[in-house]
């Protein structure tokens, strides 16, 4: 069976080793013979510019990991909070599960937040403080109960309740809108720890307690 697919570095491969049979072999001596192909390359450059460095560089990542290329989409659940509809965001990077102040509001939810539960949150540029946490929470996830039929699953979390997204006062489009992000709900590492969450890329589907399949685009 062959061990690669790209037939521009088959070509360059038996330029570089004629003897060696690569359809049939070692995938880390093939390895090997990649990397070394690649220095190989390069020193027989007249220009040892960071650029042809740079470019012989890139070429072997894109016949290698062309996935790597590309942007890859979030995992976004659809599902409901007290018969609302949202939007659920499955990030790794989250040790918790996290909401916004309109959310909570538009869910019903005002009264149950513990204001004396309060943290502090660490995003990409900065650190703010919670407004309080709702300890118990359900929420409803579409699931999947065979190849053709779905089901409805009411599932428990606690969530921290972060203040609205802040917009820049100068734009009067954007200014009382507090729904331009792409979710609604975070579910992060509590959510995929207490329910032992296994996330199949290859095949697209969230499986819960090991029985629970939650499909996704």
């Amino acid at each position: 069976m062959s061990l690669i697919y790209d037939n521009d570095l088959k070509q360059k491969l038996k330029k570089y080793y004629p003897d060696v049979d690569i359809e049939n072999i070692d995938p880390l001596i093939l390895d090997e013979m990649i990397f070394c192909m690649l220095e190989l390359e390069i020193d027989n450059q007249n220009d040892e510019s960071n650029v042809n460095i740079v470019n012989a560089n890139k070429e072997l990542a894109y016949m290698q990991i062309p996935e790597m290329f590309f942007d890859q989409n979030m995992i976004f659940l659809k599902g409901k909070i007290n018969g609302v509809p949202l939007t659920f965001m499955i990030d790794t990077g989250a040790s918790i599960c996290m909401t916004y102040n309109c959310v909570a509001e538009k869910c019903g939810l005002k009264n149950f937040i513990d204001s004396n539960e309060i943290i502090h949150i660490m995003g990409a540029h900065s650190v703010e403080k919670t407004l309080g946490k709702i300890w118990y929470v359900e929420i409803e996830l579409e699931i999947n109960l065979n190849e053709n039929q779905f089901g409805i699953i009411s599932i428990p979390i606690s969530m921290e309740i972060s203040h609205d997204i802040k917009h820049d006062s100068n734009n009067d489009e954007n200014k009382n809108n507090t729904n331009d992000r792409n979710h609604d709900v975070i579910l992060g590492m509590s959510f995929l720890r207490s329910y032992k969450v296994n996330i199949d890329f290859y095949k697209r589907i969230l499986t819960l307690n090991d029985n629970i399949k939650i499909s996704f685009d």
